[in-house]
């Protein structure tokens, strides 16, 4: 999830994740990007190679939403043997939307909510954008005072992909923070590699 600004701090845009049924959340004992586990130790990862997303009608208010997915697709993009995202109409796995119904964070520029099996793994993500934000969003590449919309969705999409926040590296897509006009959560970490190979080593 990606926060809203704060009084006390430049780097303002938290990320965090939400998870049905079981809840999950960052442990700060540990200073890499952790993969999620169900209820029995299994890891949550996508039993399918391609994973369709879908903009929803409230979704479709954010200026060139498609082209921004597919620059967040990219990132995940560079690693070999795990899910590929793509763009669909008429099938969803993960749904964007926009919502400031995001887990009582009202600081929150986004969240992932994830839906699993423990028989078949991830089921279904949610992306939920918060509107509050909505004219705060964009391309940091052209606008340097916006947060940077593929980089918010790339770390989102990590989320969706079964791996929790980077607690140690800045530089990492699955850092949990972000700032304005910031764009290098569009590039993979070392550690971000590492940690989606990790979770798709076997399926």
């Amino acid at each position: 999830m990606i926060t809203r600004p704060s009084p006390w701090a430049h780097r303002v845009a938290a990320i965090a994740t939400a998870v049905l049924p079981l809840a999950l959340s960052p442990n700060a004992a540990h200073a890499e990007a952790l993969p999620k586990v169900g209820n029995n130790g299994e890891r949550l990862v996508w039993q399918r190679d391609e994973v369709a997303v879908c903009i929803d009608d409230a979704a479709n208010a954010i200026q060139d939403l498609p082209q921004h997915l597919r620059t967040a697709f990219l990132t995940w993009a560079a690693v070999p043997s795990i899910p590929t995202f793509e763009l669909w109409r008429d099938r969803c796995d993960v749904v964007i939307t926009l919502s400031d119904n995001l887990a009582g964070r009202d600081d929150a520029l986004a969240i992932c909510g994830l839906a699993y099996a423990s028989t078949t793994g991830l089921a279904r993500a949610t992306i939920t954008i918060n509107p509050r934000y909505f004219e705060s969003i964009g391309d940091a590449t052209v606008d340097p005072s916006a947060y940077d919309l593929p980089s918010i969705l790339a770390h989102e999409l990590g989320h969706a992909l079964g791996l929790e926040d980077d607690l140690d590296d800045a530089t990492a897509t699955m850092y949990g923070t972000t700032s304005r006009g910031d764009v290098a959560q569009r590039t993979l970490a070392e550690g971000d590699v590492d940690a989606i190979t990790a979770q798709y080593l076997i399926r």
